[in-house]
């Protein structure tokens, strides 16, 4: 505890990452995350009475992944781990537990950017910003709604299982994050999770510092918007700046694929009930058919885009969460629930209602007895 507390002071008053880890040099490629967040699994599961390497080897991945936080783990394999791990724990909520052991350090330059930041608004709007470059299988949405804040993540890479566990995990993570930032007896107004409540809700309530409700539309923290304007202990403008300025090379160097800005930026859109060409193009400050003329060049469109968006985050909220058919429509921009269900056979063959169903067996397992830390 005390070196980790030693690492923590690091971090917040000298902006620097601990020692053994490595340098952030570039942003994830498309559908990965950083080893970071990830890097405890292996303590978890040993103080859950587990062999890690048992474990690893049932996911088929590769232990040693996450020793340096800089390495990169796809999306589909991180989910995979995770479920491997509640399968073997019979842990229901082992995303939650390991969500309790990282913070804003996990984040990487990221973190160390938002910990640098004025107050607690500008910090969560670096970290919306520039997430991109720790992890993109998933999006951040950031919005204030009269006196409260909703602070949410979505994820929308398609084909990803554990997503209860990536939940929780980043849940418990933001949690984290607000409470260095803020004062460690912060807590959220409302937590609110797209899964089914599980069995035990003890750990909940010890970890988010309330009992959540479960089966939202997305991952979201809610909390008075009174404290966005709370001044951070470790606010230096002049590191803040430059640390920026080296966050936008990386950003830059990860621009290169326009398609995948594309997908990012209108995921976070449709999450929030837009998501036309025309609002797109106008965040890239181009217009319309100039932004899919340059997509044409990389062999799709700003159509196809949407579509994959749609797709992905249409499986995202059937399998976790028990909106209705109709609100799902809505919600990805749809005329109807006619023409959301029509999209949806002609993506996989079968109605939305049929795909839910044949989906429940997946997202329900690993329920049984419960460990609790």
């Amino acid at each position: 505890m005390q070196k980790k507390n030693h690492v923590l002071k690091d971090f917040f008053m000298n902006g620097v990452a601990p020692r053994d880890a490595g340098v952030q040099s570039a942003a994830v490629s498309d559908g990965s995350v950083r080893a970071a967040p990830l890097a405890g699994i292996p303590r978890l599961l040993l103080d859950l009475g587990q062999d890690p390497e048992a474990v690893f080897a049932t996911a088929g991945i590769d232990q040693r992944l996450l020793q340096n936080p800089e390495n990169h783990v796809s999306f589909n394999a991180a989910g995979r781990l995770l479920a491997a791990c509640v399968s073997a724990t019979r842990c229901p909520h082992f995303g939650l537990l390991l969500g309790e052991r990282a913070g804003i350090e996990c984040l990487g330059l990221v973190g160390q950017l938002a910990a640098l930041s004025p107050d607690l608004r500008q910090a969560l709007r670096s970290i919306v910003l520039y997430l991109h470059l720790h992890d993109r299988g998933a999006v951040p949405t950031f919005s204030v709604n009269g006196d409260q804040v909703r602070l949410g993540y979505a994820v929308y890479h398609p084909g990803v299982v554990g997503t209860t566990q990536i939940y929780d995990l980043a849940a418990a993570i933001t949690c984290n994050i607000v409470r260095a930032l803020c004062s460690p007896t912060w807590r959220p107004s409302e937590v609110l999770l797209p899964h089914a409540s599980p069995p035990n809700l003890a750990p909940y309530r010890r970890i988010l510092g309330i009992r959540p409700r479960f089966l939202g539309d997305q991952m979201a923290l809610v909390f008075p918007a009174a404290t966005l304007d709370r001044p951070l202990q470790g606010a230096d403008p002049l590191r803040y700046r430059a640390l920026e300025a080296r966050i936008m090379e990386l950003s830059a160097g990860a621009r290169g694929d326009l398609a995948a800005q594309v997908r990012r930026v209108t995921c976070n859109l449709l999450l929030c009930g837009q998501g036309s060409l025309e609002s797109v193009a106008g965040l890239f400050a181009l217009h319309p058919r100039t932004l899919n003329r340059r997509l044409q060049g990389q062999g799709t469109s700003y159509r196809q885009l949407r579509e994959e968006c749609r797709q992905a985050l249409s499986c995202q909220y059937l399998r976790d969460t028990d909106l209705p058919v109709a609100e799902i429509a809505a919600r990805l921009v749809y005329a109807d629930g006619a023409a959301f269900t029509r999209a949806f056979r002609r993506w996989s063959g079968c109605t939305p209602t049929a795909w839910r169903a044949s989906q429940r067996t997946e997202t329900r397992s690993a329920t049984g007895s419960s460990v609790v830390k």
